[in-house]
């Protein structure tokens, strides 16, 4: 049989987002140091095709074709855009 407590209850308070600070050496500040450092490079990396081993995305290339910069056609899913536009926001 589970036990279940009686909590009392709380009110939320107001937080000042400008107050919250992350230090490197805390669980986020290692997790924001790692996608800065490594995530984002081998997206890029990915993005454009430059992962050994790895299958051909074509993203950045079909944004290459669109622009003019490149010729060919579309190659891929249909959703490569977004993971392109996701990665600039990154």
């Amino acid at each position: 049989m589970r036990r279940v407590r009686n909590m009392e209850e709380k009110t939320l308070e107001h937080l000042d987002p400008g107050a919250v600070r992350v230090a490197a050496a805390d669980f986020w500040g290692k997790r924001i140091l790692q996608v800065k450092e490594t995530i984002i490079p081998y997206q890029w990396e990915a993005l454009n095709d430059r992962v050994p081993g790895a299958p051909k995305s074509h993203a950045v290339e079909n944004f290459r074709i669109a622009a003019g910069l490149a010729s060919g056609e579309f190659y891929g899913w249909v959703f490569q855009d977004s993971d392109v536009a996701k990665w600039l926001e990154a």
